[in-house]
């Protein structure tokens, strides 16, 4: 059976940096592994029902904690640069080369930004990609007094300055026992550095510039259907040629909210075809989009038999 091991352990950057990691492994040998990108408030071990569910399907699951975030030292929210963050994504991803036959890279909310960017700039580290109501469209927003100040600090060469996030618990999730321990987790952040916002428009206006013109190969989105953080109508528009899955009566944090069937929805293969669905999950089917699948992109992986030596 498809047991799960966890282990908690340190990756060490090429710049020396020291980042907490969390893998999940079944008891028997995978040939592959997901890359979990974790959120704007989140770290690695919100992944954790998800990743089990990812172990018992035979998968092997790996995520980290951003510098800066969870147990990872580093200046609380800040980004100094996306192209830092990237590099963290893409020396980790060699390093799971080493050891899986195949990387599947998912990002979670502002994570699912983050891996779209990273899929871009660096397709042929990764064999899949999943969003999971990535924070590319957003209705969650800061006040103009709160951008001001941002604008203003940035100005000023004050790019560590922070300003709270527009979040609410709430929000993340409907079950009342992931809300208590969002409350209560010492590790969750709740206000973000200037720099780090100017990064992220950094970020969605490549993105959004380029997600139409370059082909990620296998990629997927599954959005939440009660999502009040993120513009799902905006977001499936943007990335009309990805499968698309939508998980109806689910709030934000997808992992939280239904971890098995994003684990079945991420391992499930589905034949190619020229017509991508919008397919629902636990409720009605969406309706269809007649969008072509980019030539050579694939929508599901299966964990595969390693290849002999």
């Amino acid at each position: 059976g498809w047991n799960v091991k966890a282990a908690a352990g340190t990756f060490r950057l090429s710049d020396g940096q020291a980042l907490f990691t969390r893998e999940w492994r079944p008891a028997r040998e995978a040939s592959a592994v997901v890359l979990c990108v974790h959120g704007v408030e989140s770290h690695s071990e919100w992944f954790e029902e998800f990743a089990a569910e990812l172990a018992k399907r035979g998968l092997a699951a790996f995520a980290f904690d951003r510098p800066g975030w969870g147990r990872s030292a580093g200046a609380r929210g800040h980004l100094a640069s996306y192209a830092d963050a990237v590099r963290q994504i893409a020396e980790i991803a060699a390093a799971l080369r080493e050891r899986y036959q195949t990387v599947h890279l998912a990002g979670l909310s502002w994570g699912g930004l983050l891996a779209l960017y990273a899929a871009l700039r660096r397709a042929p580290l990764f064999d899949s990609l999943t969003l999971i109501a990535p924070g590319i469209c957003s209705r969650a927003d800061m006040t103009v007094p709160q951008k001001c100040g941002i604008a203003w600090n940035l100005v000023r060469q004050r790019a560590e300055a922070l300003v709270p996030l527009p979040l609410h618990v709430e929000q993340f999730t409907k079950r009342q026992e992931r809300r208590e321990f969002i409350r209560h987790d010492p590790h969750r952040v709740t206000a973000v550095s200037a720099q780090f916002c100017l990064e992220t428009l950094k970020m969605r206006a490549f993105v959004r510039a380029n997600c139409q013109r370059r082909c990620v190969s296998s990629a997927r989105l599954l959005l939440a259907g009660d999502d009040e953080m993120i513009d799902n109508a905006g977001t499936r528009e943007l990335l009309s040629g990805m499968e698309t899955h939508v998980f109806p009566k689910a709030a934000h944090s997808l992992v939280f909210e239904d971890p098995a069937g994003v684990a079945a929805a991420i391992v499930e293969e589905r034949p190619g075809t020229a017509n991508l669905r919008v397919q629902s999950v636990g409720g009605n089917t969406g309706r269809t989009r007649g969008c072509p699948a980019p030539p050579g992109c694939a929508p599901g992986l299966r964990p595969r038999s390693r290849r002999p030596p």
